[in-house]
């Protein structure tokens, strides 16, 4: 017997009999999925580094002002 039941109008998604959690069969949509949450992490990161950039030139900036 399958521990998963089909979802009603989605081939790839199933239904864990015991943790009632959904699960997507379908490998191919799992490594898009992957790959996605990856890309948005570096973005993230990317644009966290970004901010520091600004934020220590900003104070590279103000120091030369005040030496001036």
């Amino acid at each position: 017997m399958s521990d998963y039941i089909p979802v009603e109008g989605h081939s790839s998604l199933k239904r864990d009999r015991y943790s009632n959690a959904i699960v997507n069969t379908n490998y191919k949509e799992y490594e898009e999925y992957i790959s996605h949450r990856e890309r948005k992490l570096k973005e993230r990161e990317e644009i966290e580094n970004l901010k520091n950039d600004v934020s220590e030139i900003k104070s590279m900036m103000k120091l030369i002002l005040d030496k001036l």
